[in-house]
């Protein structure tokens, strides 16, 4: 992946956030500290994004691979007239497939300590089914430089009845009492939770 003579400042109205982010959950007060940063030192580290597959005319021809709570700063920069980079954010532009896509953002999030367990199991989720390129969980384990038994014990959050899933998200459930919980029939879990 080298970068290409597209690599440029991009409008911000010309990026997406990508359905495949697996970060769900932003905290305000870390996204407020990172849009202070970005308003004295500017982007440091540029977005990574990809030509949208089948972009429609009208709507944002690029995706946002690996940057999404950047763009979110410099676009409340923007409004609020304090964006080094005009209404712009430094943007390495790449032609990527679905597949790489998702190991991107795997490796882009994988290691920050703030990614959810559960968020973390989607992931993997996503490359695990991927339609054109599935991974095994082997494949995701070298991807993320993870053990294949953090993969599975992830993949088994999936198991969790929304009660149980906000409860955990809501962090009224640990690690160790989710995976309890998911491991017990449907109809128990929100009784257990």
């Amino acid at each position: 992946m080298h970068p290409t003579t597209q690599d440029l400042l991009v409008p911000l109205t010309h990026l997406a956030p990508s359905a495949t982010n697996p970060r769900t959950r932003m905290s305000q007060t870390e996204l407020t500290s990172l849009a202070e940063s970005i308003a004295q030192y500017g982007v440091i580290q540029p977005l990574v994004a990809r030509p949208v597959p089948n972009h429609v005319p009208g709507t944002a021809p690029l995706e946002i691979v690996a940057g999404h709570r950047r763009w979110r700063a410099c676009c409340r920069l923007t409004e609020e007239g304090r964006n080094p980079h005009g209404q712009h954010a430094p943007v390495l532009v790449h032609e990527l497939d679905d597949a790489r896509v998702l190991a991107m953002q795997l490796v882009e999030n994988i290691q920050r300590e703030d990614l959810h367990p559960l968020e973390e199991a989607e992931h993997y989720r996503r490359m695990r089914d991927d339609p054109t390129t599935p991974a095994s969980v082997e494949t995701i384990a070298h991807t993320g430089n993870v053990s294949t038994s953090r993969v599975y014990e992830r993949l088994s959050l999936l198991a969790l009845v929304p009660a149980a899933r906000e409860a955990f998200l809501a962090e009224k459930l640990s690690l160790k009492t989710a995976l309890l919980v998911a491991r017990m029939p449907a109809a128990l879990q929100p009784e257990a939770t």
